[in-house]
């Protein structure tokens, strides 16, 4: 959630930009969307395209940055 959709609890903010399942963001394939947060808005399980590690991210972050590869990855390479 951003800023912009703090004055009403409870609604979907308008502003957001959610993902799917399947999008792809840099190494990271996105499973499913997590409880946003209030301070960092909406964040994902990601799961890792070449060693299938997953974890919960941040959606800005992802978009912003996309990663090639993440800490601790035994592949160390992106399938395509």
């Amino acid at each position: 959630m951003s800023w912009h959709g703090k004055w009403r609890p409870g609604d979907p903010d308008p502003f957001s930009k959610p993902a799917k399942a399947g999008d792809t963001f840099g190494c990271f394939v996105v499973v499913r969307l997590a409880v946003p947060d209030a301070h960092y808005g909406l964040r994902a399980i990601v799961r890792c395209s070449a060693c299938g590690h997953e974890r919960t991210s941040v959606l800005a972050q992802l978009r912003h940055n996309p990663p090639k590869t993440h800490r601790g990855c035994s592949t160390g390479q992106v399938s395509p």
